[in-house]
């Protein structure tokens, strides 16, 4: 998972991988969708390095941490995210964070506004507004029903149907996450002053574009949404678009003074399907730079 620690740093067996590097120019953490984990991000290290340095969350109770129980809690899963995470954030950061993800990252953001220590951005993906709660809940479904969900959103191979003891993990732990999700009580929070860029897939089947849009409230400096190819999980099918566009995010947003945005109130709605020919051609520009982008996605 991610780029390989350089010599000299520590490694990390919690919600980090490994300790970030003092010479990163800027970071970027990123958090996984309910029932998934942060091998959901792998590859984007070695797509952004050396520019960006990724850092994937990793919850409790998956992967290396599957011995640990979920945090079911949304105000405790926060506070210990932030208690992780908070020491790496002294120099310039950004989050990403997609479905539940978005949540998460959106509170992280949130509580660092509160501390003085901001985010250069907030990136979120297949999460609606906020204002208006999780788009997805299974508590009154059966296993087999949660089960064929997470197969027609992508979140499960058929194949993995034939492994019983798979299935009942990959739905015990998706009922965890979003459990903790709708543990959050409802609230209408005062905008932040941090960058929000919002994605969402064209065919997703639980979050569409005007979900998406409302996310211009929760800002009081700039917002863009972008619509990507793919479902509820776009950001595998349609990754190096959604890096490539992050990385040009934080390229443009890290050259002003200071590192931080210029709080501007702008609203910006970038619509694929809506042919902005120009901003398509620079983006495609930044897409060749990166390493490993197939010609097929150029």
């Amino acid at each position: 998972m991610g780029r390989t620690a350089r010599a000299g740093t520590q490694r990390s067996t919690g919600y980090l991988d490994r300790t970030p590097d003092p010479a990163d120019r800027v970071r970027l953490f990123c958090f996984h969708h309910a029932g998934a984990a942060a091998s959901t991000f792998a590859g984007w290290a070695e797509a952004l390095q050396p520019r960006v340095a990724v850092y994937p969350v990793q919850l409790p109770g998956r992967e290396n941490r599957v011995r640990e129980a979920p945090i079911t809690d949304f105000g405790r899963l926060l506070d210990a995210v932030v208690d992780a995470v908070e020491p790496s954030l002294e120099r310039p950061y950004a989050l990403y964070g997609h479905s539940m993800g978005a949540a998460l990252a959106a509170a992280v953001a949130r509580r660092q506004v509160e501390r003085g220590r901001p985010p250069v951005a907030l990136f979120v993906g297949g999460y609606p507004d906020p204002r208006c709660g999780p788009p997805l809940a299974v508590s009154a479904l059966s296993d087999d029903e949660v089960a064929d969900l997470l197969v027609r959103i992508g979140g499960m191979s058929e194949v993995v149907r034939r492994y019983p003891a798979w299935v009942r993990t990959a739905v015990r732990l998706l009922r965890g996450d979003l459990a903790a999700l709708h543990s959050q009580p409802p609230t209408v929070p005062d905008p932040v002053p941090v960058p929000v860029r919002a994605y969402v897939g064209d065919s997703d089947p639980l979050v569409g574009r005007a979900d998406a849009v409302g996310w211009a409230a929760y800002t009081s400096s700039s917002f863009r949404l972008r619509v990507l190819p793919g479902g509820h999980l776009f950001h595998l099918r349609s990754g190096d678009r959604l890096r490539a566009d992050i990385a040009a995010c934080l390229g443009e947003l890290t050259s002003l003074p200071g590192g931080r945005p210029d709080g501007g109130a702008s609203v910006d709605v970038e619509d694929r399907l809506a042919g902005h020919a120009a901003a398509e051609q620079r983006l495609d520009r930044v897409v060749d730079a990166l390493p490993g982008v197939p010609p097929a996605d150029r």
